[in-house]
């Protein structure tokens, strides 16, 4: 899954909402990992980003925005689908 709009700029947090919640509801059967980089977007997160990344704040509180969202969280709870950590995987 690739957080980027359309026109190949990082997507809105609505957008990365909606992008999650589809990718969530067509999970079929198995172990998944989503490897991802959430953070809020706060001053220190202003200040990382490189040319053609200026948005690195606004991009990753997108990734904390979809997984934390409401609409996520209910598709986890309603298609019973498990949160593991990494020592959880190794023993899958």
């Amino acid at each position: 899954m690739k957080w980027v709009g359309w026109d190949g700029k990082p997507s809105t947090s609505a957008e990365k909402v909606a992008s999650f919640v589809r990718v969530l509801e067509g999970l079929p059967p198995g172990t998944w990992l989503f490897v991802d980089h959430p953070a809020l977007d706060t001053p220190e997160m202003r200040a990382t980003g490189h040319v053609g990344y200026e948005t690195v704040a606004v991009d990753r509180q997108g990734v904390t925005d979809a997984w934390t969202s409401p609409a996520a969280r209910e598709i986890v709870t309603h298609r019973g689908i498990e949160l593991i950590g990494y020592k959880d995987l190794l023993r899958k």
